[in-house]
């Protein structure tokens, strides 16, 4: 199916202005963050990179990958406190050692961390509307996030581990949330997300506050 012919409740459906960055309400454990998440089980490596900021304009980037593929020890590179222009934006965000650009909000994005040990090159291309914790009856649990929208997608790279490149072309998953993340107040949380080919997506949450 095709991503244009997928009808969704409109109230379900995060917005274009939700991938761009978000002014955040002054609070001690705010901040907003966007993972991209790939799972290669024939190489049996799962990686992330992952990038955020604070209120106050301070964030990082960080990347890892795990599993017997790797070896018995994950690999995790991590900047933070890094000084952001208040103007930057995620349809061109550079901090550290992570480049991501929005090319099509809430479509197609690049992604390109160089660090280290670890290299990743993604280009995502969703294949369904991104969902809005927001349009479900109970909203965002107040201590996950303000909101946030999951989305997965075909994603097509190059993944580098201590010099051996890894190409790959698959499906993957990214979300993007903004607001305060009172962790201490979250008593029990699950959290599954997985892809099956480009035609299911599953994605479930349950905390207890």
């Amino acid at each position: 199916m095709k991503f244009e012919d997928i009808k969704v409740d409109p109230r379900l459906v995060a917005q274009p202005s939700d991938d761009l960055r978000h002014v955040l309400r002054p609070h001690p454990a705010a901040r907003e963050s966007m993972p991209y998440m790939l799972v290669l089980p024939e190489e049996r490596i799962t990686a992330f990179v992952y990038t955020w900021v604070g209120p106050d304009s301070k964030g990082g980037a960080a990347c890892c990958v795990y599993g017997p593929g790797v070896g018995p020890e994950p690999i995790f590179e991590k900047m933070d406190g890094l000084d952001i222009p208040e103007g930057a934006d995620f349809t061109d965000w550079k901090v550290g050692d992570i480049h991501l650009r929005q090319t099509s909000p809430l479509s197609t994005a690049e992604v390109i961390y160089t660090g280290k040990r670890i290299s990743f090159e993604m280009h995502f291309e969703a294949y369904h509307p991104a969902y809005s914790y927001d349009g479900h009856p109970e909203g965002c649990p107040p201590a996950f996030a303000d909101n946030r929208f999951e989305q997965s997608g075909l994603v097509k790279g190059v993944l580098t581990i201590d010099g051996r490149r890894i190409p790959y072309n698959t499906t993957g998953h990214r979300d993007h949330s903004w607001g305060a993340r009172e962790w201490k107040a979250i008593q029990h949380w699950k959290w599954f997300q997985g892809q099956s080919g480009a035609d299911l997506s599953a994605h479930f949450l349950e905390i207890l506050v």
